[in-house]
């Protein structure tokens, strides 16, 4: 009995401390994110013998009223095209 006891005890407060706020975002924080992003996505392409593909792409982060808008666009490499 103590042991199930204890496991009991054991799993509740676990429950309990990884329901803390400290991982919180709030507005305050988004606040920065607003502006152009920029830069090289890099990857292995499996389908053409593990070779790496490098894409330019961009971010364009708009703040509005109670949201943040996001538009991402990227650029095909020549081979693709």
């Amino acid at each position: 009995m103590k042991i199930i006891l204890s496991i009991l005890v054991f799993v509740f407060s676990t429950a309990a401390f990884a329901q803390n706020n400290r991982g919180l975002v709030f507005n305050k924080d988004l606040d920065v994110l607003p502006g152009n992003w920029g830069g090289a996505i890099v990857y292995t392409d499996v389908t053409k013998n593990n070779t790496q593909v490098t894409l330019q792409s961009g971010l364009v982060i708009t703040g509005q009223a109670d949201s943040l808008a996001l538009y991402f666009n990227y650029a095909k490499p020549v081979e693709w095209r």
